[in-house]
């Protein structure tokens, strides 16, 4: 008798017998809890967009200034409108509902901002009255509410509408499937929300006076350059037309994992988890990426000013590496990216950067201001320190810093930067920071 032969018929009617004997242990269901969508149809959910009474920032996200108005992002609900006439004594005016906002950016009298997977645009000729007159729908697929915990998502029916909102439920599956797969419904599923209620905005230059600017913060990830909207949504960064209502043009992916986009010249810059990525917008509807700037995984914005660019760099969290600080990089030829200082800081959020007057929040330290006149010195070279503010983001425009942190929304006056004074504060209920 063959023995080898017999050893491996054995063998089979071995393996044969163990998935038998094991297959009355093998449940045909599975009960676990989950995150249920909650729905509003589509038609309703197009009519959300509407302009209502000022409501107080309870979870404030971007911040954009447009001329004599701040426009603060409360996220995933609308944009607060901040008449800003004066500096000193801000009123807040009007909250305009978007339902899943989180980005924006403004050309003109028209607003742009996300509305979950949709993208809207909002006539702000008068703030007060502002009104949805274009929709580009889906423009972000798979952008959903963030759940705000590690549960598995439910089946989502798209034919029910619009996913709004979720509720924690005992759900109960058929599991037709060999015991070794049963698991694998319990994967994170943070995949549908752009960022999962972390801060996020992109920068664009201000030209012009005070009444024409249109500044956004350090860490957004929308940004206008003509007639053309830059968005990043995950591994994409899409190119819309905004000469008329949002067109989608182009849509490339992006590597490193993108977060926030700042415009300087013809030049488009990426502040990525691991590092800077530089495009030329000599084609505008196809930016092409020139040079990359790395450094370890980490969350990036970064602002430009002259032949400089200035990251932050924050550990911790969904950050990555336990590394937390400051560089600056000469982009005197863009191809070739060359870092010129770095130093680590407690835990750094956005930066601002004005006439070699650079501002940094770093988190629990508070407000930190350099004269970056020469980057091999910035350490020697602090001239303030605001300990008590938690700042997260500011802008920094004609002598006049606007600030977003747990203390609310503050302005600066740092006209003498020597002598920076706090002009005025709308204070908010709550603060939410990932």
């Amino acid at each position: 008798m063959n023995t080898k032969r017999t050893g491996s018929l054995l063998f089979v009617i071995v393996m044969l017998l163990i998935i038998g004997g094991c297959s009355d242990r093998i449940k045909d269901t599975v009960t676990y809890t989950a995150n249920v969508p909650v729905y509003q149809t589509r038609a309703e959910f197009v009519k959300s967009v509407k302009t209502g009474a000022q409501k107080d920032l309870v979870k404030p996200g971007k911040i954009f200034l447009k001329g004599n108005y701040i426009f603060v992002n409360e996220l995933y609900k609308g944009i607060h409108v901040i008449d800003n006439s004066t500096p000193a004594s801000p009123k807040n005016i009007a909250f305009i509902t978007i339902p899943g906002n989180v980005d924006i950016a403004v050309r003109g009298n028209t607003l742009y901002a996300d509305s979950y997977a949709d993208l809207v645009s909002i006539d702000i000729t008068d703030p007060t009255k502002a009104t949805e007159t274009a929709r580009y729908t889906n423009a972000f697929p798979n952008v959903m509410p963030p759940t705000g915990n590690n549960f598995p998502v439910n089946t989502i029916d798209t034919t029910k509408g619009v996913v709004i909102g979720w509720k924690q439920e005992r759900v109960t599956e058929d599991v037709n499937k060999p015991y070794y797969y049963i698991g694998l419904m319990y994967a994170s599923s943070s995949f549908y929300t752009l960022d999962n209620g972390s801060w996020a905005q992109a920068s664009t230059a201000g030209t012009g006076s005070t009444s024409q600017a249109a500044i956004a913060g350090s860490l957004a990830r929308f940004v206008v350059y003509g007639d053309k909207l830059y968005a990043l949504t995950n591994s994409q960064m899409k190119v819309f037309s905004i000469s008329g209502a949002p067109a989608l043009i182009n849509s490339t992916w992006t590597s490193w994992q993108a977060e926030t986009l700042f415009i300087s010249g013809n030049l488009m810059f990426a502040g990525t988890r691991n590092g800077l990525i530089i495009y030329s917008l000599a084609d505008p509807f196809t930016p092409k990426q020139i040079s990359t700037f790395s450094h370890v995984y980490s969350c990036d914005p970064v602002v430009v000013e002259g032949n400089r660019a200035y990251y932050t760099m924050r550990s911790g969290n969904n950050c990555g590496q336990s590394i937390s600080g400051m560089g600056v990089v000469d982009i005197t030829d863009p191809t070739k990216p060359i870092e010129l200082s770095f130093f680590a800081l407690s835990s750094p959020n956005g930066l601002g950067i004005d006439n070699n007057r650079l501002f940094i929040c770093d988190g629990d330290k508070g407000l930190k201001v350099f004269d970056a006149t020469d980057p091999l010195k910035l350490l020697d070279n602090q001239i303030a320190t605001f300990s008590t503010v938690q700042a997260v983001d500011v802008i920094a425009y004609n002598n006049i810093l606007i600030l977003i942190g747990q203390t609310g929304l503050k302005q600066y006056d740092y006209s003498d930067i020597h002598n920076i004074k706090l002009l005025s504060t709308i204070p908010i209920t709550a603060f939410f920071i990932d």
